[in-house]
């Protein structure tokens, strides 16, 4: 068992890349252990959404993991724009950058809102999902997703994965929606009382999928989650109908392609 801090060589779609491992969050999400190799089934979708090349928001970046598998995924003509909340975590992917040649990863210390340039109270922490805190409080600017358009970003695809804010973050992507049109992931936080949950938020599954529904996306679920009106597709994903009423405690990720886009995810 590896002593607190170390560094792992990890290997993902056959991508290497180093990464520091800090504290018992950083562990126990992602730490391989005696396997190196257990993260090649992660999200083997995206990899049908991103290719060589492509500028990646990765919305909620944590310390990096999900930022370095896109940056060696989109390679050295490829853009991932880190956008991090806890500073803390900024701190951990500038480390991870500079432990790893030929990435190329920009870092936002900012919170992702429907709104730019508030200053939002954020406590930095462990892991809020977890209840690990360190209780260290602070204002962070926000930013908008569509505030990349503005900075001249070409962007693919969206990750997003932000404690329950990923409503207020989609409401800040009109423009994104309408005219640059990527694909997005998204991570539904459905975990109330005890956890992260989008309705402390204003939000609700209801409304994100109304939000991609209206801007003429098509949805994508894990096929286990039952709603009326899914429907199944070989290949582990489903299709969620345009009128079909989702589960209000719908956890995990989605997928939304633009209706115009070809690719098939069954």
């Amino acid at each position: 068992m590896s002593k607190l801090p170390y560094v792992e060589k990890a290997k993902v779609w056959n991508r290497v890349f180093n990464f520091n491992i800090v504290n018992e969050q950083g562990k126990s999400w992602y730490g391989v252990g005696d396997n190196p190799t257990k993260w090649n089934d992660w999200d083997v979708l995206i990899k049908k959404l991103i290719k060589k090349g492509d500028t990646v928001l990765d919305v909620g970046a944590n310390q990096s993991w999900t930022s370095l598998v896109y940056a060696k995924w989109v390679g050295a003509n490829g853009t991932v724009c880190a956008i991090e909340a806890d500073e803390e975590n900024c701190r951990r992917i500038h480390d991870n950058i500079a432990i790893n040649k030929n990435i190329n990863i920009g870092v936002f210390h900012n919170v992702i809102d429907s709104i730019s340039g508030l200053d939002i109270p954020f406590t930095d922490s462990e892991c809020v999902a977890c209840g690990w805190y360190n209780k260290v409080q602070r204002t962070v600017k926000s930013i908008r997703i569509d505030d990349f358009i503005e900075m001249k970003y070409d962007v693919d695809f969206i990750k997003i994965d932000v404690e329950g804010y990923e409503h207020k973050a989609l409401l800040g992507a009109e423009k994104m929606l309408s005219d640059v049109r990527p694909f997005f992931e998204v991570e539904m936080h459905t975990f109330k009382p005890n956890g992260p949950d989008m309705r402390y938020y204003g939000g609700s599954v209801q409304k994100i999928f109304d939000i991609f529904h209206n801007a003429d996306y098509r949805i994508y679920c894990v096929p286990t989650v039952h709603e009326e009106g899914i429907t199944v597709y070989e290949g582990g994903m489903a299709r969620v109908r345009k009128n079909s009423k989702p589960d209000p405690e719908l956890k995990g990720q989605i997928i939304a392609v633009p209706n115009e886009s070809k690719l098939k995810l069954g």
